[in-house]
């Protein structure tokens, strides 16, 4: 699946402004499924105050056995959540194993300065930018680029 959400100004919602799932995969099949994620020059703000949480929440993953690849592509947004502006992470007890690939890192660079430097203009009260690497046999792997639309 590719999907790309760009270039939205988005104001005024409950929980997310963004948010992107690949949850409940793997349906029998040999194959891990792949979600190519572009998410760029969106303007995000104005989350509701009791009920907002991210401006760009992306979620790898619900089920510790999913099994999935996202790759993201994520550049030029400016967001701001009252818990993040930027929160990437799987879920579950113990959390997905999900392999969440990244355009043009250098696999090196801390994953939330590698966000920053896309650039996007991320803010939060939490924090601007919340990643966890999902566990092995998955996590953060560095690619070129994206197959994204």
């Amino acid at each position: 699946m590719r999907v790309a959400i760009v270039s939205n100004t988005i104001r005024e919602v409950n929980t997310h402004g963004i948010s992107v799932g690949e949850t409940d995969t793997n349906n029998g099949g040999t194959t891990a499924p792949l979600m190519e994620v572009r998410i760029a020059s969106n303007n995000i703000s104005n989350l509701d105050a009791v009920n907002g949480l991210d401006g760009i929440n992306v979620l790898p993953g619900a089920l510790s056995t999913d099994d999935e690849t996202m790759c993201l592509d994520i550049a030029n947004n400016n967001s701001t959540g009252v818990r993040n502006g930027l929160r990437v992470r799987p879920s579950g007890l113990p959390a997905a194993p999900s392999t969440v690939q990244l355009e043009g890192w250098d696999g090196s660079t801390a994953v939330n300065t590698y966000f920053t430097n896309r650039p996007n203009t991320l803010a939060g009260g939490t924090a601007a930018i919340s990643t966890t690497a999902p566990p092995s046999p998955g996590g953060f792997v560095a690619v070129a680029n994206c197959n994204t639309p």
